[in-house]
C-alpha cells in the first residue's frame, strides 16, 4: 500500500516509516506539509499519516476535498 506520513516530527517519521516499510508499504514521508501536499497532487496513496495540529497546514488540510 502506497502510504504519505506527514510529521513536523523528524523523529516520529523516522520510527514510523521503516516499521512500515517492513510490513511491505511503500511510505513517502514528508516534515513540510506544502512539500506533502504537492507530492500528492497527481499521487495515489491509499492512506495518509499525519498529526492533526501542524504550525503550517492541519492534517485535515491535506485530505483531498469531493
Amino acid at each position: 500500500m502506497r502510504i504519505m506520513a506527514v510529521d513536523d516530527n523528524d523523529q516520529s517519521l523516522q520510527s514510523l516509516s521503516p516499521v512500515l516499510g517492513d510490513l511491505g508499504h511503500e511510505v513517502r514521508a514528508f516534515s513540510d506539509p506544502v512539500e506533502a501536499l504537492g507530492a500528492a497532487t497527481g499521487a495515489a496513496y491509499r492512506l495518509t499519516i499525519t498529526d492533526i495540529r501542524r504550525p503550517a497546514l492541519h492534517g485535515p488540510d491535506l485530505s483531498p476535498r469531493p
